[in-house]
């Protein structure tokens, strides 16, 4: 039996590859409100990703004009608090304080 015609690996017949790249998830949680902190410091431009702990969205900040990577972590879902696995990344998060990279740190308690 003859393998289709196509790339290697393409076990379908008609099947070809895609350049084209996938839209990002949607978001895990739902983004933080609009009139909290994260919002007075930056505008929220889209999604860049999902992790475990939360979710990334590329915003600019208001008083640099620069775009940023901007990390979210929600402290409860649905009601729910957040898995502990959550507040083991948090806490690494506050010990690379002072760090080049991590720009600052926001709690949002509502």
């Amino acid at each position: 039996m003859q393998a289709p015609p196509g790339p290697p690996g393409m076990a379908h017949a008609g099947m070809t590859p895609s350049l084209a790249p996938s839209p990002p998830p949607p978001p895990r949680y739902p983004p933080p409100p609009p009139r909290s902190p994260l919002h007075e410091m930056f505008e929220v431009k889209k999604l860049l990703g999902r992790g475990a702990y939360g979710d990334v969205f590329e915003a600019v900040d208001k008083a640099s004009g620069e775009t940023r990577a901007v990390k979210t972590f929600a402290k409860r879902v649905n009601g729910v608090e957040a898995h502990p696995s959550t507040h083991v990344e948090v806490a690494a998060m506050r010990r690379a304080r002072g760090h080049p990279y991590i720009v600052f740190e926001a709690d949002d308690d509502a």
